[in-house]
């Protein structure tokens, strides 16, 4: 490829800004995409990571990843669109604290628990089984912790997370059944 057929072959940037509210609960991190190429320098610890990690999960569509960010909310804007405000609680509306509590009263999950698995991690297993998006699933990081630390076939995990869901949408029907 020559330098000039290099210079017409990147196209005029879609995105006009990403920004992050609320990072770690004090953190407002804003990438301005005005420009064909973008350059992320910071310090280490800075957030460079996990914005281009939450931007990669909002525009591919897998926001699992995004349960183990902390933050309130995000803004992305498209060149010639209006903003698009997302907050966490609309990626993750049954995702609550209050299940986060009594995930540790489900078996299954004490169960996974003793493999070293995390709340974050349940819950992302718990999120991608209970939508059917098996790929995403097999590759989440608590599937492959228990794929690898346990004696568990696959077949056996993905049992064990129908059943999390299961308990996750008993759950979710009494919680909303006492909201009512």
């Amino acid at each position: 490829m020559t330098e000039t057929s290099a210079k017409t072959a990147i196209k005029q940037p879609l995105l006009e800004f990403f920004h992050i509210e609320g990072l770690n609960d004090y953190k407002n991190i804003t990438l301005n995409c005005e420009k064909k190429i973008k350059i992320i320098s910071a310090e280490n610890g800075s957030g460079k990571t996990t914005v281009m990690n939450a931007l990669y999960a909002l525009l591919t569509g897998k926001i699992g990843p995004l349960l183990s960010i902390k933050f309130k909310h995000f803004v992305i804007k498209f060149i010639g669109h209006p903003e698009i405000i997302i907050s966490k609680a609309d990626l993750f509306p049954q995702l609550t604290e209050d299940f986060s509590k009594n995930l540790s009263s489900l078996p299954i999950a004490r169960e996974a628990r003793t493999w070293g698995l995390t709340d974050a991690e349940l819950q992302e297993m718990i999120l991608l089984s209970a939508v059917g998006a098996e790929t995403d699933f097999e590759n989440c990081a608590g599937f492959r912790k228990l794929y690898e630390d346990t004696p568990y076939d696959d077949d056996y995990i993905k049992q064990m997370c129908k059943g999390l869901t299961r308990d996750y949408r008993v759950w979710t029907n009494r919680s909303n059944a006492g909201q009512n």
